[in-house]
């Protein structure tokens, strides 16, 4: 979805609104998904394409699976998954539900705030979930809105059923939209933050 950003101060600047526009685009297709009863598993900027008319479309559906119902879980059999998007209880019992999908976006606002940031920067694979159980999360990024930060955090949320549906978010980001009435709030990225490094996504 997004190149990693160069060293030019031009590059390096973004409307909020631009930022909010996207995640709402990207809320409602998963709320899309879900009414037809899919998950998709591998919510990530990498999956996210963008047309020349910054419309957001959700790609590869490669780890997607269907569910009856909203409550639903599904319990994978192993193979490759992307680490650093999956919630705790991914993670430890590849239980897979709508509320994963949920933290997974969770860290694609991260890396849309970033502009492409590494997500958990820094952390080992091997302590990933220990520290996740912890209680530990993503730090804000220097030019992330509390708001925004509280909505990340509130798709980290420990408990699975705590953390906001779809549609809740696409109504949170359409709400915080309508009080953005002018496209020029800049947001200037510090290019020399720790998630601005080439990391596997794994």
């Amino acid at each position: 979805m997004f190149e990693h950003p160069d060293r030019h101060e031009d590059a390096l600047i973004i409307t909020m609104k631009k930022q909010l526009m996207f995640a709402n685009q990207i809320a409602y297709g998963l709320e899309y998904l879900l009414s037809k009863g899919i998950i998709h598993r591998d919510i990530a900027a990498r999956n996210i394409m963008v047309d020349h008319q910054e419309s957001c479309k959700i790609g590869d559906f490669g780890l997607a699976r269907t569910i009856r119902e909203e409550n639903e879980t599904y319990q994978a059999q192993g193979g490759k998954l992307p680490l650093k998007w999956m919630s705790p209880e991914a993670i430890e019992q590849c239980s897979f539900s709508t509320a994963t999908d949920v933290w997974s976006f969770g860290v694609l606002l991260f890396e849309i705030v970033t502009l492409g940031g590494t997500p958990y920067a820094g952390w080992p694979a091997a302590e990933m979930l220990p520290r996740l159980k912890r209680g530990e999360r993503m730090e804000r990024p220097d030019n992330c809105s509390d708001i925004l930060y509280e909505i990340m955090l509130s798709c980290w949320s420990e408990k699975p059923s705590v953390r906001p549906t779809f549609t809740k978010l696409r109504k949170r980001f359409e709400n915080l939209l309508e009080d953005i009435t002018q496209d020029n709030y800049y947001l200037k990225l510090n290019s020399n933050a720790n998630y601005y490094v080439f990391e596997s996504n794994t």
